[in-house]
């Protein structure tokens, strides 16, 4: 598809007859794309696996997720800035969402990442300096240029002690018995995943094969009552990944059949 709308100014009105079309294309072809993978699905006897998926998706809309890291840590180059640097960069993504909601505006309409990302390295103090950083043009500056110059400021004044600090992840214990159950289902899986002709994250991710190491089940029951498992994965391979736990990596079947 021609992508050229796909950043444009959604908010103009009234929409140009190009726009329309743009628009209208991203759900044209929907149903006529459905019949045909479904009956895809069908001949290759795997309907049944989409529809357990749709089904987890449909029962809970919902699912609670984990809390999601700062917006200004998700920026690509964020993590890494100094303590310093991280502190101007979250006032300036702050001034840019809370002004991208007051404006009803997407927020890099509002101001792109890579000054932002430019400002918490080399802080500007004025119109001059702000004004040479590349992506701050005139319309910029003379519009919100004393506003992103206060956020900057605002990130410079805080104090040492509460300047914001990158949680890291805390490394658990190595445990060589858990890691080498989880290559042996890795290994498994991705034979399985040549046999099917799936991406090896589609035919079981890498956070179910986690999970099954961690149980270190013995039994198909065992290993039936995993919840991140699907029953349609049970079915296709579960003896498959069963082994995988039990068995050393020379004595790992590649698939059904096999």
């Amino acid at each position: 598809m021609d992508k050229r709308y796909q950043r444009a100014d959604w908010s103009a009105r009234p929409l140009s007859a190009e726009m329309l079309q743009y628009a209208a294309a991203d759900t044209r072809y929907l149903p006529a794309l459905r019949d045909q993978l479904k009956e895809q699905l069908r001949q290759l006897g795997r309907l049944e696996w989409a529809e357990e998926e749709f089904a987890i998706l449909s029962a809970n809309p919902r699912a609670p997720v984990e809390p999601e890291e700062p917006s200004y840590l998700r920026l690509k180059g964020a993590k890494a800035l100094n303590r310093r640097g991280l502190a101007i960069l979250r006032e300036l993504v702050g001034w840019r969402e809370e002004l991208a909601r007051r404006s009803d505006r997407a927020a890099f309409r509002i101001l792109n990442n890579e000054p932002m990302l430019f400002m918490a390295k080399s802080p500007p103090r004025d119109q001059d300096a702000l004004k040479a950083i590349k992506g701050i043009g005139q319309d910029q500056l003379e519009r919100r240029g004393k506003d992103i110059l206060a956020a900057v400021e605002r990130g410079l004044s805080i104090p040492e002690a509460d300047l914001p600090r990158l949680q890291r992840p805390i490394r658990k214990p190595p445990d060589a018995a858990y890691e080498a159950r989880l290559d042996r289902l890795k290994t498994a899986r991705n034979s399985l995943a040549e046999r099917y002709q799936l991406a090896p994250g589609v035919l079981c991710p890498n956070g179910t094969l986690e999970a099954i190491a961690r149980v270190n089940p013995s039994t198909l029951e065992r290993l039936s009552d995993i919840r991140e498992l699907r029953r349609w994965q049970l079915r296709e391979f579960g003896e498959v990944l069963l082994n995988a736990v039990q068995q050393p990596a020379g004595n790992l079947p590649v698939g059904p059949g096999s």
